[in-house]
């Protein structure tokens, strides 16, 4: 789903599709068990990833953020960007597509 997505919103510009499969990754109940099983677990890099699950989701948020942003619905990018912030408060990608960061403080 997540590759799916981002061929929606990169190559094809096809913004409600992309937004669809985040958000199916995003509220996806096994979301940790679904990413298990496309990891090998024997290389530490991959066990990293799986420990940082709350960055993997903040990433998710921000992108999904990022379509919202470039389909014109400022107001669902700056929650999506919230969402990722509270997840990865020192993350500095989060929110980049607004040049006023202000806007994603409480």
């Amino acid at each position: 789903y997540e590759s799916r997505a981002n061929v929606y919103y990169m190559i094809l510009k096809e913004f409600d599709k992309a937004i669809a499969d985040y958000t199916y990754i995003i509220n996806s109940p096994n979301i940790r068990e679904n990413y298990m099983q496309h990891y090998d677990f024997d290389m530490m890099s991959d066990w990293a990833w799986y420990i940082n699950l709350e960055q993997r989701l903040a990433a998710l948020y921000n992108r999904r953020g990022n379509v919202y942003f470039d389909k014109g619905d400022e107001a669902n990018a700056i929650a999506d960007y919230k969402r990722a912030i509270k997840l990865s408060p020192k993350n500095m990608w989060i929110g980049r597509k607004l040049r006023d960061r202000r806007y994603l403080i409480e």
